[in-house]
């Protein structure tokens, strides 16, 4: 209670918030009705709105903006869309039923595996009381096998889906129908699969089997929606990459076929070569399977699959998976950009078996991450969400990341100081990975174990949990599920040493966001450091026919070295009266101070004369300038100084 008072803690624990969700029973038409009655609550014409762009403020005014976004909710453009049954007449119908083949069970899931008379398998696992289904049609071959594919262009397969008439109906027709009666339905393009996959109530499972047969076999690129969807692409890349995309160039530079997008141009044959793919595809939905979980009488679905798989083509050739390869490297690299709030992504990257020993180890080695991570983030006034995966193409690596942020100032204690400085926060956590590299202690890794046992036991009913660890199984090979209790408790501490090793060994990438400070600048003038571009002159001797001056030029050390024999020069000892006779320096004159104890002064000096006055050392140096200072006045250098 403390701790909610003061700083906005939860008073509840974080298994009794997960139990709350996983044990609820409130049904989904009261939850919708709720949620609205919530939102409807927030929003109205007066508060809890605002209005964001992001543009070069010479291209647009903030008064054009807010124009804009008023008209487009006037009465005229606002429009309804209600259910209109008409628009599923067009729809392809069944053409002929099927039989079901063979009957066998489903290991993994617990549910049955049906094989139909055309090669079409289905999986149905039943999760009663739910009124909904989860679905998905998982097909081999992904956007590896598209023909002429440039870098860049994997990101943006998967949209193409969005952008075809069906059955006479537009694509935005085509959506808004599914969307009135319940329906969800996305297409996902990866390297190595395709996948059709959504969720519906349990009544509209027919509607969702025809309207996937007529997007397969009635379809047709709609070239205005694409245009549109290019130049909406084109602005929102101009604003610069996603922090996700931006990370995943760092942590995989030489990778061109990342599923984050990246600034590119869009050709006007893309569509028509993601046409062929799809048509590929779409001939062989027997070389994959389908999956359906949810809340379904086994009876009438198979009843209905009998005659709606029918409308699907198939072949008996299979597809066959061709890796795009690229190399991988390790070391560090960061890269640090200007931007309206401090943010910070880390990424590391390793490359590790996928086994189910190291599956196992890699989950628990992930935990062990985000904690002292974590921890070192909140010293700083930061949080972070973590997220970890394991890829099994181009390579099997395990990749881990974490986007952090500032945390709010009315969450923290009062007595910490938090940083706005993301240099700071970068170097704090390059230490944490060089530390976790050490390993854990036997006691922390008991504790990380069980956490894993009751995390994968509280999913293990989920429809989408059920859903991944079948693609996992169907697409990849993969079973990481059965009898997992047995393959968590295998896993030594030496196994999850060998991993957090192995990531701090291995790619870690740094991407941030700084502050661009606003506010007052002051300017303030420093002069430049002098630099002295002219000459610098030589005394030279001027013209000396009978020799004297270069004589004195030379004992005075302000020329070549002094002639040896200058005492003995006739011409010199003529001249020599027309040097001003010497002063007689008197010793009264000298005006010297020595203690009397320290030492003892002898009076050494006696009367010079013209002679003995000019005795230079032969041996002596020219006097040689080091170096000239020159400050010109109007050379100035301006610093500017920015204050929060």
């Amino acid at each position: 209670c403390i701790s909610a008072y003061l700083y906005g803690a939860s008073l509840t624990s974080a298994a009794t918030n997960m139990n709350f969700f996983l044990e609820k029973n409130i049904q989904d038409d009261l939850g919708a009705k709720l949620f609205n009655n919530f939102i409807f609550a927030l929003l109205d014409r007066s508060k809890n709105l605002t209005v964001e762009c992001k543009a070069d403020s010479l291209a647009v005014s903030g008064r054009d903006v807010l124009e804009n976004f008023s008209a487009a909710w006037s009465a005229g453009n606002m429009r309804t869309y209600n259910i209109s049954n008409s628009d599923t007449l067009t729809l392809k119908k069944p053409s002929g039923k099927l039989k079901i083949k063979t009957v066998s069970p489903e290991p993994l899931s617990g549910g049955q595996i049906w094989t139909f008379d055309n090669g079409i398998r289905v999986i149905f696992k039943n999760v009663p009381k739910s009124g909904m289904f989860h679905y998905m049609w998982l097909l081999k071959g992904g956007y590896s096998l598209l023909p002429g594919i440039k870098p860049g262009e994997s990101a943006y397969i998967s949209d193409m889906l969005r952008l075809y008439d069906v059955c006479g109906m537009s694509c935005y027709r085509f959506a808004d129908m599914l969307s009135a009666n319940g329906i969800t339905m996305k297409g996902e393009v990866t390297m190595s699969d395709f996948r059709i996959s959504g969720a519906a109530p349990s009544s509209r499972l027919r509607l969702v089997m025809k309207a996937m047969a007529s997007f397969a076999d009635n379809k047709s690129l709609n070239k205005d929606a694409y245009d549109y969807y290019r130049k909406c692409q084109d602005l929102m890349m101009a604003a610069g990459s996603s922090q996700e995309a931006v990370l995943d160039s760092l942590m995989f530079p030489g990778n061109v076929w990342s599923p984050y997008k990246r600034r590119i141009k869009l050709t006007d044959d893309f569509p028509k070569r993601a046409s062929k793919f799809f048509d590929s595809e779409f001939s062989k939905m027997n070389d994959g399977v389908l999956v359906i979980v949810g809340d379904l009488d086994e009876f009438s679905l198979k009843k209905d699959l009998c005659r709606d798989l029918g409308n699907f083509s198939t072949e008996k050739v299979s597809s066959f998976r061709s890796r795009l390869q690229y190399e991988s490297v390790s070391g560090r690299v960061s890269e640090i950009k200007r931007g309206d709030k401090p943010e910070l992504s880390v990424g590391i990257s390793s490359p590790l078996m996928f086994t189910s020993a190291n599956f196992m180890a890699s989950q628990i080695a992930a935990m062990v991450m985000t904690d002292k991570l974590s921890a070192t983030l909140s010293k700083c006034g930061w949080y972070g969400s973590p997220s970890w995966e394991f890829a099994m193409f181009p390579e099997e690596r395990f990749n881990f990341r974490m986007n952090c942020a500032m945390s709010d100032r009315t969450g923290i204690p009062a007595s910490l100081a938090q940083t706005d400085s993301v240099e700071f926060v970068m170097s704090a956590l390059r230490r944490t990975v060089s530390q976790v590299s050490d390993g854990i202690s036997a006691d922390e890794m008991s504790v990380y174990r069980s956490m894993l046992l009751k995390s994968m036991e509280a999913r293990m009913s989920d429809p989408e949990t059920i859903m991944s660890m079948l693609v996992l199984r169907y697409s990849y090979g993969k079973d990481m599920v059965t009898k997992y209790k047995d393959k968590v408790n295998a896993v030594t501490l030496d196994n999850v040493n060998e991993v957090l090793a192995a990531m701090a060994k291995g790619r870690l990438a740094e991407y941030a966001v700084r502050r661009s400070h606003e506010g007052e600048q002051i300017h303030e003038q420093k002069l430049k450091k002098p630099v002295f571009e002219g000459i610098i002159p030589v005394l030279l001797p001027a013209a000396d026919s009978s020799g004297v001056n270069a004589a004195a030029y030379g004992v005075l050390g302000l020329s070549a070295p002094a002639v040896p024999d200058w005492g003995d020069s006739a011409v010199f000892r003529r001249r020599l009266k027309e040097f001003p006779a010497p002063r007689v320096i008197k010793v009264s004159e000298l005006d010297v101070k020595v203690a009397k104890d320290s030492l003892i002064v002898k009076d050494t000096l006696t009367n010079l004369s013209a002679s003995d006055s000019l005795k230079v050392r032969v041996d002596s140096l020219p006097a040689v300038p080091d170096s000239v200072a020159v400050c010109p006045v109007d050379t100035t250098e301006t610093v500017f100084h920015i204050e929060n």
